[in-house]
């Protein structure tokens, strides 16, 4: 009955994802629960299990066994479903013997178990794979759609999972804690009976955001998997093929249309615990693993929690000093590309959107430079900070790891940069007069190593000057703007900086003499007017810092004299404004300039 012809083994294991919708469009409904677009994520997913012989879960079978079955087959792997519906076991039993099964040759049961039990249970549950000395390195989770049995699924899971392994979920953004409700009223519905309220102590965060943040709280290493079936679901036949049935299932709760990017979820774990209090991830400053947790929310949606010590203060991303084996290749390329606001990742354009903002940079070193000075720079961009103070000192070095921003400064505007890391330079040691660190020393996964390790290239005399975003930002620490925090903080920024602990960080570096640490206010108010009002970003950097209206904001038959009248207004208003978040102690950034002895 299901064994269509598709081709021979050969052409099947070519094209396994065609292969893979070609059985999966054979299933009744009532067995094939998921989108197409799903089925071909959860193959996609598995390639990324390292295993040479993987074991694969599930708990809830359906089209999702076609998909684990086919790559268990094609990688020597096995699968165990678990599903307390036994006869969805024995149909798909039936659809893989002879839709899969017959062509490839293979004999079903040496690579699939179907369990008709309780996936939580003890004795024939997901623990019986340690007791057949499995380790486990994929689950896909799909049975009774509540937080509470979830969540017993996946510690389950975690005793016997792999050092590396996958979580993915069904219908992941679902919100049942206990009950689901919306299949309960379902069977009531087709009894003609009247539908039973949910109690709002029922409702609960999303499964992937509490998943997530469960993950990501435990493991040193949680990656958000940017899986194909969100950008496939759209054009997914499978929803127009039974749109008539998922709308009956949206009127009961069960399907909901405006959340179905969020229908399949699932990341990659190591499970190396994040907090190990031999010295895993402690404080870099003081050696403590006590923290008190700022946020779990970042930038795009990624995977990190935000904590501050409780015996130092210092603010930190948790596991910042495991970061280091990723962090060279990140900023040789990716960085710019995805956290420059606005700014195309070229590097002309990147250099021309920074170089106006230099000149306060040169003033605040003004007070140290003359005129022989030697001055290097590390993490110097496209090099529009030495660009504005070339003419003003005898020498300037950059050190840059992206390659592109490297290139531009040395081939295009002939500063001398260099791409590579500071230790595997060969600059001259005693030399400079000046170090800079502007918007550097938040991404490394060691301060106090690497401002010790930057000390030498400076001779007896010369200044340190470092430039960091100050946890004290008027948008996280005086307003309450929650789109705000949620983008202010970011992986790339590993430590979070006040006065007080970028004070400490430097005092832990012998000979440093500090001189001046301030903090100073660089974005305007109307940016903060357009986070509390829009909740979003403006277009790029530039735009943060203006003072004054765009030029298209106006009406183009306003005079220029009322146009100057106004802006000089609003310069003013601004200023007023910088003023008082500063003498208040509130600003976005902090500057601090050190004195070698």
């Amino acid at each position: 009955m299901y064994d269509f012809y598709f081709g021979n083994k050969e052409q099947i294991k070519k094209n396994p994802k065609e292969f893979l919708i070609f059985c999966k469009r054979m299933l009744p409904r009532w067995i094939n629960g998921i989108p197409d677009s799903e089925c071909i994520a959860i193959f996609r997913t598995l390639n990324l299990v390292k295993s040479s012989k993987p074991i694969l879960l599930e708990t809830g079978c359906g089209a999702s066994t076609l998909a684990l079955f086919l790559y268990a087959v094609l990688n020597k792997g096995k699968v165990f479903s678990w599903d307390t519906n036994g006869s969805k076991g024995s149909f798909l039993r039936s659809v893989i013997s002879e839709a899969i099964c017959r062509p490839l040759e293979i004999n079903l049961y040496e690579y699939w178990n179907f369990i008709g039990f309780d996936s939580t249970s003890e004795h024939a549950g997901i623990p019986l794979i340690k007791e057949l000395n499995y380790k486990a390195d994929f689950c896909f989770f799909d049975s009774w759609h509540t937080l509470e049995h979830l969540m017993k699924e996946l510690k389950c899971f975690e005793n016997v999972a792999n050092e590396e392994f996958i979580v993915a979920l069904d219908d992941a953004y679902y919100t049942k804690r206990s009950n689901n409700y919306a299949y309960l009223n379902m069977i009531r519905k087709k009894l003609d009976l009247r539908p039973v309220k949910e109690p709002k102590s029922n409702f609960c965060d999303p499964f992937y955001s509490v998943v997530q943040k469960y993950l990501n709280k435990k493991y040193q290493r949680v990656e958000k998997i940017d899986d194909s079936y969100k950008k496939e679901y759209g054009d997914d036949l499978f929803f127009r093929y039974f749109e008539a049935d998922k709308l009956a299932m949206e009127s009961l709760g069960m399907e909901k249309k405006r959340s179905l990017e969020h229908r399949y979820d699932c990341w990659k774990v190591n499970s190396v615990k994040h907090l190990d209090m031999n010295g895993v991830d402690v404080c870099v400053l003081c050696g403590s693993g006590d923290v008190h947790t700022i946020t779990d929310k970042m930038r795009h949606e990624k995977i990190g929690t935000v904590v501050r010590c409780v015996k130092c203060d210092l603010a930190r991303l948790m596991g910042a000093q495991k970061y280091e084996e990723k962090l060279d290749g990140f900023y040789e390329e990716q960085y710019a590309l995805h956290y420059f606001l606005g700014v195309k990742s070229d590097a002309s354009t990147l250099h021309k959107t920074f170089l106006p903002v230099q000149k306060d940079r040169v003033k605040k070193l003004a007070p140290y430079l003359h005129k022989t000075d030697k001055v290097l720079e590390v993490g110097s961009g496209t090099g529009y900070f030495l660009e504005t103070i070339r003419n003003k000192v005898t020498e300037v070095q950059g050190i840059e790891l992206n390659k592109n921003h490297a290139a531009y400064a040395s081939e295009v505007l002939g500063i001398p940069t260099i791409n590579k890391a500071h230790g595997n330079s060969d600059l001259p040691l005693a030399y400079y007069d000046h170090l800079c660190l502007f918007q550097v020393l938040e991404h490394a996964t060691n301060p106090i190593k690497l401002i010790r390790e930057l000390k030498p290239f400076l001779k007896t005399g010369g200044h340190l000057h470092i430039e960091v975003p100050n946890l004290l930002d008027p948008m996280v620490s005086f307003y309450d703007v929650e789109a705000y925090r949620n983008f202010f903080y970011q992986i790339p920024h590993l430590y979070y900086f006040t006065p007080e602990t970028l004070a400490k960080i430097c005092s832990k570096v012998t000979g440093l003499k500090p001189i001046k640490i301030f903090g100073f206010q660089q974005t305007s108010l109307i940016n903060h007017l357009n986070w509390a009002f829009w909740g979003k970003p403006q277009k790029s950097r530039w735009d943060c810092i203006q003072p004054v209206l765009p030029e298209d904001f106006l009406g183009s038959d306003i005079s220029e004299e009322t146009k100057t009248t106004l802006n000089e207004i609003l310069l003013d208003v601004d200023q007023r404004y910088k003023e008082f978040l500063e003498s208040n102690n509130f600003s976005d950034n902090l500057f601090a300039t050190f004195v070698v002895e």
